[in-house]
C-alpha cells in the first residue's frame, strides 16, 4: 500500500509538473532569440553576458537559451542530447565537464558528457512516463538552459564561464516543462573554476605548441572566413548548402600570436 501511494505521488507530481509553464521559470531571465549556431556570436542578449564576464558585473542577472537538438537517441532510462552549438577546443582533462553554447560554457556534472563521433552527446535519465511522453513527439523539445555571468577565460580559446542555475527539457510549442535537468548542474566556486580552466590552458598550450613545433606562445582566435563556425554558407533560392571552411579547414579558429 506504501509503495502504491508512493507512486501515485510520483506520478501527481510530475503530471503537475509537466504541466508548469517555462514562461513562469524564465521570470527576471533574458531569454535569448539564438536558434542557428551561426548567429551565436552576433546575439544581443548573449554579447551583453560575454560583457558581463569580462567587466565583472551583472553577477545577479539571469540570462536563458532554449538549445534545438541534432541528434536526440532514446535509451532503456531516458534519451541522449546532442546539440549544434558545441565547440570543442578545451583540454581533453576538463572538455566534458561543461555544456557548450559555443564559447559560453556551463558546467556541468561529471559523467553527463562524453565524447561521441567528434561531438559532445550529453545523456540525461528519467522514468517510463516521462519518457513515454517525450518519444510521443521530440521535435519541439529543446533544453532550457539558464545562468548567471561568471568570468572570462583569456586561454588558448577564449571562453565565457556560466554560473548555472537551471535546466529543463521543454516543449516549445505548448510552453510545458517536461523534466527538470537541474540536478546534472554543478555548483561552482568562481575563483576555483578559473584556476581549474587555467591550469588546463597551460597543458593545452603546451601541447599545442609541441604538436605544431611552434617555439612561440600561440592562442587560437576566431575564422574571419566563416566567423567561428567552421564552415561557410551559401544561400541558394531553392536550398542552403554548407562548405567546409577552407581557412581554417573546419575548425572554426586559427593560430595567432598571443
Amino acid at each position: 500500500m506504501k509503495r502504491l501511494l508512493t507512486s501515485l505521488f510520483l506520478f501527481i507530481s510530475l503530471m503537475t509538473f509537466g504541466q508548469t509553464s517555462y514562461s513562469e521559470i524564465l521570470n527576471n531571465c533574458t531569454l535569448s532569440t539564438v536558434t542557428d549556431f551561426f548567429m551565436v556570436e552576433k546575439d544581443e542578449v548573449l554579447n551583453k553576458f560575454r560583457d558581463y564576464c569580462v567587466d565583472g558585473t551583472g553577477k545577479n542577472e539571469k540570462f536563458a537559451v532554449l538549445l534545438d537538438w541534432k541528434s536526440m537517441p532514446f535509451t532503456d532510462t531516458g534519451f541522449k542530447f546532442e546539440n549544434g552549438f558545441h565547440q570543442n577546443m578545451l583540454h581533453k582533462s576538463v572538455a566534458y565537464d561543461y555544456l557548450y553554447i559555443k564559447d559560453i560554457i556551463i558546467p556541468i556534472k561529471q559523467g553527463c558528457a562524453k565524447y561521441e563521433s567528434y561531438t559532445t552527446i550529453y545523456t540525461f535519465k528519467c522514468d517510463a512516463a516521462t519518457l513515454n511522453t517525450i518519444k510521443s513527439d521530440r521535435k519541439p523539445l529543446r533544453l532550457l538552459a539558464i545562468f548567471k555571468p561568471g568570468f572570462f577565460m583569456d586561454a588558448w580559446i577564449d571562453h565565457y564561464c556560466a554560473v548555472p542555475v537551471g535546466l529543463y527539457l521543454v516543449n516549445k510549442d505548448t510552453g510545458a516543462v517536461l523534466l527538470n535537468l537541474s540536478s546534472y548542474l554543478k555548483n561552482i566556486n568562481i575563483t576555483t573554476e578559473k584556476q581549474k580552466l587555467t591550469r588546463a590552458n597551460r597543458v593545452k598550450v603546451a601541447e599545442e605548441r609541441q604538436s605544431s613545433g611552434n617555439t612561440q606562445p600561440t592562442k587560437m582566435v576566431r575564422c574571419n572566413t566563416c566567423h567561428g563556425t567552421g564552415q561557410q554558407k551559401w544561400e541558394y533560392p531553392n536550398k542552403t548548402k554548407y562548405e567546409t571552411c577552407q581557412t581554417c579547414a573546419g575548425r572554426g579558429y586559427v593560430p595567432a600570436l598571443w
